[in-house]
């Protein structure tokens, strides 16, 4: 489906996320956990990149046609003219028609990492619009002829075309003015909608509408927002140079969480602040939210999660829809066992039930005995076996052994942030902040383990075992006698509820509530 037919026939704001190829050679399990993270959001479409800041990578178009088959979601490909002539641009637009992707994203693309300015290939195009003129007229059946400049007539492609939008200005063209008449250039040349790039005040993103329908252009612009949780993320996009304004009070108290080490505030109030931007780019007519996920199944969710059931939850979600008809089956289970009970008590089973409790409920508490005799020996064995761990300086050599390793790690991470930050992918970052956390809570647990050794609370433990034991079982006899007598007890009830009636009551009951919810959910399923 096209995403320009989504947006006219949405009913309400439309959520859509956006996910990167691996590095060439890498992975892709984080994009498609990434993608079942944000499942239950439903979103209408996922674009997938072809990476960025002059770094291009390969699987744009396989993967983007693997979500689509494997998870149902419409996506859009993020298409680059750079490094390609009109044939290349020509022969991979038809990979992707004939992979079923009807919707691209067009793009010039950055210049290749280190250089400043953008040089066109060899019959390639210069600008973005060349490049949106080329997608629309093999839209119109115009496919390159062998002489250049010329065109023949084939089957026609059906692309929806998107484009970029920079509500702050291209980074390489500071002029406002001059970027809209670029932006107006694509639209005239066929493009159905704009995807801006992110930025972190939503009255940028309003004023750039405002200017693009002063100068006519009247397409539907979808923001996109970029989720920031902490101080590292932050930090990280100001140092790509992307020519954004970024709230003072934002950056400020992101690098005020960081440097008190307070990782939860940081991550609530970067949360709330994206979760209020999305709110107010809604609320002023945002027609939705398309979320850079940075191929993280968690960032970005609580923004998300806190706005959705108001803003994108349809009459009945899928979540919804889901729950009722677990209730519909947990009524049949319902039903089944009524059915059985009944049966059982009028076929004799429950009360030869009842006459064999004393013997059940007698097995049950050697059994018990038993249980508990291993549990003691084996409590009893792990103290010794700590006891022994510190005593013989085992623990204390696999604390050391964690210290320098926490150290050589932090140390290489602080160099690469440091000095190439742009080197290091978020899911690279992430991956030794985890290694880090993980070395650091081995480290208390073992620190933990001595002192309880040193102080003597493990020995007094191991002292108190037998006696602890003797406690319990004293308290398990009681709850077995407890449970026999509730048992019997019910069992009783049940026999009682059969006889008079009671239960075939019921039983009448469940079947007309399971017909009333399931005709309630045929209604409510049309509206989805």
């Amino acid at each position: 489906m096209k995403v320009s037919e989504i947006y006219k026939k949405a009913k309400r704001p439309v959520f859509s996320i956006e996910v990167s190829p691996p590095l060439n050679g890498g992975p892709l399990e984080p994009i498609f956990n990434t993608i079942n993270s944000f499942k239950e959001f439903e979103p209408a479409w996922c674009s997938v990149t072809c990476g960025a800041l002059g770094r291009p990578r390969g699987g744009t178009i396989p993967i983007s046609g693997r979500i689509k088959r494997e998870s149902g979601i419409e996506t859009v490909v993020h298409f680059i003219s750079m490094g390609r002539s009109e044939k290349d641009v020509e022969n991979l637009l038809m990979d992707m028609k004939y992979e079923g992707i009807e919707n691209v994203l067009a793009l010039r693309g950055d210049p290749p990492a280190g250089n400043k300015e953008f040089h066109p290939y060899s019959n390639g195009t210069r600008y973005a619009y060349e490049l949106v003129r080329q997608i629309r007229l093999m839209n119109q059946s115009k496919y390159l002829a062998e002489k250049e400049g010329e065109y023949c007539e084939r089957l026609p492609t059906d692309f929806c075309i998107s484009v970029a939008g920079h509500p702050e200005g291209h980074p390489q063209c500071p002029n406002k003015k001059k970027g809209l008449e670029h932006l107006k250039m694509k639209v005239g040349e066929g493009a159905d909608y704009i995807t801006t790039q992110l930025f972190f005040n939503a009255d940028y993103y309003f004023r750039f509408v405002e200017d693009a329908q002063r100068i006519g252009i009247q397409i539907p612009v979808i923001p996109g927002v970029m989720p920031i949780e902490n101080w590292p993320q932050l930090n990280f996009i100001l140092n790509q140079k992307l020519g954004l304004n970024v709230p003072k009070h934002f950056v400020e108290k992101l690098q005020k969480y960081h440097d008190h080490g307070d990782k939860v505030s940081a991550q609530k109030f970067g949360t709330e602040y994206i979760a209020s931007m999305c709110e107010t780019l809604i609320n002023g007519g945002a027609p939705g939210i398309h979320l850079y996920t940075m191929n993280s199944p968690t960032r970005g969710r609580g923004a998300i999660q806190a706005i959705y059931t108001r803003y994108f939850a349809p009459k009945i979600t899928r979540e919804e829809y889901n729950l009722v008809r677990l209730q519909l089956e947990a009524l049949l289970y319902e039903t089944d066992k009524t059915r059985e009970t009944i049966q059982k008590v009028e076929s004799g089973e429950s009360q030869k039930q009842l006459e064999g409790i004393d013997r059940e409920y007698s097995q049950i508490k050697v059994r018990q005995v038993e249980a508990m005799e291993n549990r003691k020996t084996k409590e009893a064995d792990e103290i010794r076996e700590t006891i022994r761990k510190v005593e013989s300086g085992e623990l204390q050599k696999r604390l050391e052994g964690i210290v320098r390793e926490h150290d050589q790690i932090e140390a290489r991470m602080e160099v690469a942030v440091e000095e190439a930050p742009s080197k290091m992918t978020w899911a690279e970052y992430n991956q030794v902040q985890l290694q880090l956390g993980g070395l650091l809570y081995e480290a208390d647990e073992i620190r933990e383990t001595i002192r309880k050794v040193e102080s003597g609370e493990l020995q007094k433990r191991l002292e108190g075992i037998d006696r602890e034991y003797s406690q319990i079982k004293v308290r398990q006899g009681e709850a077995i006698e407890s449970r026999k007598k509730r048992e019997a007890d019910e069992i009783r009830e049940t026999i009682r509820k059969v006889e008079s009636g009671e239960l075939q009551k019921q039983l009448k009951g469940i079947d007309r509530e399971y017909s009333q919810i399931e005709a309630k959910l045929e209604q409510a399923v049309e509206s989805f």
